[in-house]
């Protein structure tokens, strides 16, 4: 119900005006595997993988209609103060699959789009020394990248390595001082490996609380990023930023709603509906419909349109 009331709400320029209400926020994206698998990767949730073709039409949006660049640019507007132009987004990736460099890389090299990868650095040294799962005839979508190729990732100026710890736990189910080592050895390790400065951290499945936030702060990363969907503006906390997920379903209108924050505002009120034992549903059947009234404000395209 959920897809079929985005795709309606898009149809009828919503998310055009859920675009303008956000254009002075940040939106920050985060993609995990990008494939050329017809079938994708059976062993994790295949909602992670999302097609070539369909990233690339991703990326030709994201340039139609917002500014896109790094996520260092944006932590050094925040630090500075500085208002950002409207509708920007920032580009990240999670888990530093093999598939970010043998499929996604080149897509954003040639249209200049700058990224950050976090890795989980354990798998780094596996894959540098062939020991991952114990196999190399594994496809890119199974397998993660190595030193050796985060190294020449980052090369090319566009891709900025961050740090998801070194094993991906649940922060939450071990020791305190289990997450101390997990945030500074990763920390170090890219570095000591890279020659990085201001590195960034992404916390394993997005979960944090305050306490989590300022270990990363106190470990000297540059930020920290969750999975908590939403925008983020020059005032945002910088250890708890915001991630719109995207996935494979997000394509065309969704893919544009995702963007917007129409889908997270529509999650925030099927929450609070939820509360209240009511449900969107009963809610745009609502007569008036809060829909109309909506829809009566939104900007025309020409207004809600980056530059």
């Amino acid at each position: 119900m959920k897809k079929l009331l985005l795709t309606s709400l898009c149809a009828l320029g919503v998310h055009r005006f859920a675009a303008w209400w956000n254009r002075n926020r940040v939106i920050i994206l985060c993609y995990h595997g990008i494939t050329e698998n017809a079938n994708r990767y059976p062993g994790r949730n295949v909602g992670q993988d999302v097609y070539r073709d369909n990233f690339a039409e991703h990326l030709g949006y994201l340039q139609r209609h917002y500014g896109i660049i790094s996520l260092d640019e944006y932590v050094a507007a925040c630090r500075a103060r500085k208002p950002l132009p409207p509708y920007t987004v920032v580009v990240t990736f999670d888990d530093g699959f093999l598939n970010f460099a043998t499929v996604a890389a080149p897509l954003l090299s040639k249209r200049g789009v700058p990224s950050t990868v976090f890795v989980i650095t354990d798998t780094l040294k596996a894959s540098e020394n062939g020991t991952h799962k114990g196999s190399a005839a594994l496809s890119d979508d199974e397998r993660f990248l190595s030193w050796k190729e985060v190294s020449e990732l980052e090369q090319n100026q566009l891709v900025k390595i961050g740090s998801h710890t070194c094993s991906h736990p649940h922060l939450f189910s071990i020791s305190a001082d289990e997450v101390a080592r997990e945030l500074s050895e990763s920390r170090i390790a890219i570095k000591n490996q890279l020659q990085s400065e201001g590195i960034a951290f992404a916390y394993p499945y997005g979960g944090f609380t305050a306490s989590l936030a300022e270990q990363a702060r106190a470990e000297g990363y540059h930020c920290a990023l969750t999975i908590e969907g939403g925008p983020n503006d020059i005032d945002s906390d910088l250890y708890s930023l915001r991630r719109n997920v995207i996935s494979h379903e997000d394509q065309g209108l969704l893919f544009a709603a995702r963007v917007s924050c129409l889908t997270w505002w529509l999650s925030k009120l099927q929450d609070k509906l939820k509360a209240g034992g009511r449900s969107l549903t009963a809610l745009f059947n609502a007569e008036p419909s809060p829909i109309v009234r909506l829809l009566n404000d939104v900007p025309s395209k020409e207004d809600t349109s980056r530059g």
